[in-house]
């Protein structure tokens, strides 16, 4: 049902044109309205606006995407109290150095694990210890059947006989300062034996191929006590090093990453006791009134925001009504629902689709509704988009928007890379927090 809250303009059409110009679409941004050439001759002129549009919020599941030669490594746990319990790890091959060897009569020293933080990002609590473990895999990384490239739930087993090759804690995260992290190896054994093939030039360490087959690759994982993931370059390099006896010549072979294709984040996530628990791959779609009044949008880690309007077409049965003029969505996030450590995207796109789900194209203009933050009033945060041009064709098409689940998907320009999240607010919502949908309309008397 639409309540229309009518601001009727009967003005010559070059006044009414000026009139536009200082209409105030929102508290941010000022209205630029084309009024077309839809006008009758010698006509008075109505505009009406109306903010009351129902729109309808829900959650829909994401299954699987792809995360093969990710942008970085997404390295850790954390556990937020609305998404849920939230793991990453990263899956990688190692290959030989590209030149040099080991003198003989070379002393072994040690081996290490070497990261490197992507300091633009990282998300959850720096504040807290952080944690992270190696461990060596079972058998090489080679892309499953009927497979392309590697996904999200894709994972490998780990070798049992190295168990864990080795992990670190830090006290405190400082992405802006802190440059590398590094991974001793437990022990002596993976890294001298290695020490030794190389040696003895061993036929394991001829070739890349056997190389892998005999250091068939890395998980790097996070602790469950964590409350942080933390972001690398893809840049890895395992350092074995050694020194000549006499001589004080301490050095070190850097074995560095390999083949981009397979290398890989495992990304899960527990919903347990969140409001979209029961979101799965059997109950794909849940309806804000089902999640407090709300819907969850972490593409990363399984969930899109749908919006649709099922009362689009209202509009055609008012009276004189011409045509759409100018109409603006505003996604607003739900109070408290974001914190210094469970940021909001930077931006969020807005993607076609239906009653499948499926991504479809972005709305006319390929806008990023990039992130305003309302420090005045704190009811303004949130996204701003032009929908005029998906709403004047949506309302051409008889019913669809009711049978076929026309709507729009809220998602990141970087969806697989980021866990940033949103908890967007419908209709229900109070003061001030729910999405909105502005329309200028235009009508004849």
């Amino acid at each position: 049902m639409i309540l229309m809250r009518k601001r009727n303009l009967y003005l010559p059409l070059t006044i009414f044109l000026s009139y536009l110009l200082s209409i105030s679409i929102s508290s941010c941004q000022k209205a630029t309205i084309n009024i077309g050439n839809d006008f009758i001759a010698n006509t008075p002129t109505t505009l009406v606006f109306t903010d009351t549009l129902s729109t309808q919020i829900s959650t829909v599941y994401v299954d699987s995407f792809i995360t093969s030669a990710p942008a970085a490594l997404l390295i850790g746990n954390y556990v937020d109290p609305l998404f849920g319990a939230v793991s990453s790890r990263s899956f990688l091959q190692l290959g030989l150095p590209a030149s040099g060897s080991i003198p003989v009569g070379s002393v072994y020293d040690s081996t290490e694990i070497i990261l490197k933080f992507n300091k633009k990002y990282y998300y959850g609590d720096t504040t807290k210890p952080y944690t992270i473990t190696v461990n060596q895999l079972a058998a090489p990384i080679t892309l499953f059947p009927n497979q392309s490239f590697f996904y999200n739930k894709d994972s490998f087993s780990y070798n049992p006989a190295t168990a864990v090759l080795g992990s670190t804690t830090l006290p405190n995260i400082r992405p802006g300062v802190i440059d590398t992290l590094a991974v001793t190896l437990n022990g002596d054994s993976t890294g001298k034996d290695l020490f030794d093939k190389l040696i003895s030039g061993a036929a394991e360490i001829q070739t890349n191929p056997a190389f892998l087959n005999y250091f068939k690759g890395l998980a790097i994982s996070g602790s469950s006590s964590n409350s942080l993931v933390g972001s690398f370059n893809d840049t890895v390099q395992m350092r074995l090093h050694y020194h000549t006896p006499g001589g004080g010549n301490y050095t070190y072979l850097s074995f560095s990453f390999i083949n981009p294709l397979n290398e890989f984040n495992n990304i899960s996530v527990n919903r347990t006791g969140t409001a979209i628990a029961a979101l799965s791959s059997t109950n794909r779609v849940l309806p804000s009134s089902a999640t407090g009044n709300a819907g969850y949008d972490q593409y990363i880690t399984g969930s899109m925001v749908k919006i649709t309007f099922p009362y689009l077409q209202n509009l055609l049965v008012l009276k004189n009504f011409v045509k759409i003029v100018k109409a603006q969505l505003l996604v607003k996030p739900v109070k408290n629902s974001f914190v210094p450590f469970y940021q909001l995207p930077a931006q969020l796109t807005l993607a076609q689709t239906d009653i499948t789900n499926v991504i479809g194209n972005d709305i006319p203009g390929g806008q990023t509704g990039n992130l305003f933050y309302d420090y005045l009033n704190g009811t303004g945060t949130g996204y701003t988009y032009d929908i005029t041009g998906y709403l004047q064709n949506q309302i051409t098409i008889p019913d669809l928007n009711n049978i076929y689940g026309f709507g729009l998907l809220l998602l990141p320009p970087n969806q697989t890379d980021i866990l940033n999240r949103i908890v967007v607010g419908d209709i229900r919502q109070t003061q001030n927090y729910a999405t909105e949908v502005q329309i200028y309309y235009a009508a004849v008397q």
